[in-house]
């Protein structure tokens, strides 16, 4: 066999090399697509998420620097907090049936380690949660 010469094989590496480097373009272009359409999907669901958190959000109400009742308050004890409170703002027909499963604490994280834990109370109807938020306002 005869060898070919040398700006023959330069060519072919030279055409090599190219195709090889279109063909990471190719993938690179399709990676990029491929996260596009993730980064689409993932705003779609972030945005279902967010707007289901808000129309639950429409049925509670967040109390804050209510003080613990005991190191294991049950969830009937912050049920009594918030009735109380409910009580004391004027809100006089709250029952513990206006209030959805329970309410309970929230942890803050350790930024606030001294303030005791909000409660997040869940109404069952909104129009509990209105009352208690007007009488708040008054």
């Amino acid at each position: 066999e005869q060898e070919e010469p040398l700006s023959s094989k330069k060519k072919k590496s030279v055409e090599f090399l190219s195709n090889q480097y279109d063909q990471v373009l190719k993938e690179l272009d399709q990676i990029k697509a491929e996260i596009k359409e993730v980064s689409k999907k993932y705003t779609e669901i972030s945005n279902a998420i967010a707007a289901i958190e808000d129309y639950s959000f429409n049925y509670n109400v967040k109390i804050v620097g209510m003080p613990v009742v005991s190191e294991y308050e049950r969830a009937y004890e912050t049920v009594e907090i918030c009735l109380r409170l409910f009580t004391a703002l004027g809100v006089k027909d709250i029952s513990p049936y206006d209030i959805h499963d329970i309410a309970h604490r929230v942890p803050t994280g350790r930024n606030f380690p001294n303030k005791p834990n909000p409660i997040i109370c869940k109404f069952t109807r909104r129009i509990s949660k209105e009352k208690v938020m007007a009488a708040r306002k008054n």
